[in-house]
C-alpha cells in the first residue's frame, strides 16, 4: 500500500514538474537555456518535446535556435536544423523526415494584410508552414505564411518563399520562383528478397 501511495505522490509530482516546465517555457527562461551553444546538442531536442514541441529523437537542433509563439513545431526524423534558425509559432510549423536547414532560416507564420491609409498594417492572418520530406533551405532563407514546400525542393539561400513550391524543384530569389526541377529517384515499391 505504502509502494502505491509512493508512486501515485511520484507520479503527481512528475506531472507538476512537466506543468511547471511548460510555464517556464511560455515564459522564456527555459528556451533561453536550450537555444545557448553550451547546452548539448544531443539534449536539445529532448528538452524540446519536453517542452511541447513534436521533435524526433534522431532530429538534431544547433544551438541559437529561436522559437516564439505556442503553436505546433513538428520536426521530422534525421532532420538538421542549423544555428539561428527561427521559429515563429503563431501557427502552426511542420518539418518532414531527412531535410536539412541552413543557417538563420526564418519560418513566419503570421503577418498583416493591408490597412487602411492611416496604418498600413491591417489585420493579422496567420497561416502555417509545411515543408516537405528530403528538402534542403539554404542560409537566410525567409518561408513565409502559408506556404507549402513540396519534398525534394532546395530553397537558394536567402530566398524568400512566398508561394508553394512544387516537388523536386529548385527556388531561388525575392520573391522566390521555380528555377527549374530537379531529378528525383521513384520511391523503390519492391521488397528485397
Amino acid at each position: 500500500m505504502a509502494k502505491n501511495k509512493f508512486e501515485a505522490s511520484r507520479r503527481g509530482a512528475l506531472s507538476a514538474i512537466t506543468r511547471e516546465l511548460r510555464v517556464t517555457w511560455t515564459s522564456g527562461l527555459a528556451h533561453a537555456i536550450v537555444r545557448r551553444r553550451g547546452f548539448p546538442r544531443a539534449f536539445r531536442s529532448r528538452a524540446l518535446r519536453l517542452l511541447g514541441a513534436d521533435i524526433a529523437s534522431s532530429a538534431l537542433i544547433n544551438g541559437h535556435v529561436s522559437i516564439a509563439g505556442r503553436a505546433k513545431l513538428v520536426i521530422g526524423p534525421r532532420t538538421f536544423v542549423n544555428e539561428g534558425t527561427y521559429f515563429d509559432l503563431a501557427a502552426a510549423t511542420e518539418i518532414g523526415s531527412d531535410c536539412a536547414i541552413g543557417y538563420e532560416v526564418m519560418f513566419i507564420t503570421a503577418t498583416h494584410r493591408p490597412g487602411t491609409t492611416t496604418r498600413r498594417a491591417g489585420p493579422v492572418d496567420v497561416r502555417p508552414i509545411s515543408v516537405g520530406d528530403g528538402t534542403w533551405v539554404g542560409a537566410r532563407a525567409t518561408i513565409l505564411p502559408g506556404v507549402k514546400i513540396g519534398e525534394g525542393c532546395i530553397i537558394a539561400a536567402g530566398a524568400v518563399v512566398t508561394k508553394d513550391c512544387e516537388p523536386h524543384t529548385l527556388h531561388a530569389g525575392v520573391p522566390a520562383r521555380s528555377i527549374r526541377a530537379l531529378e528525383h529517384d521513384p520511391v523503390d515499391t519492391e521488397v528485397e528478397p
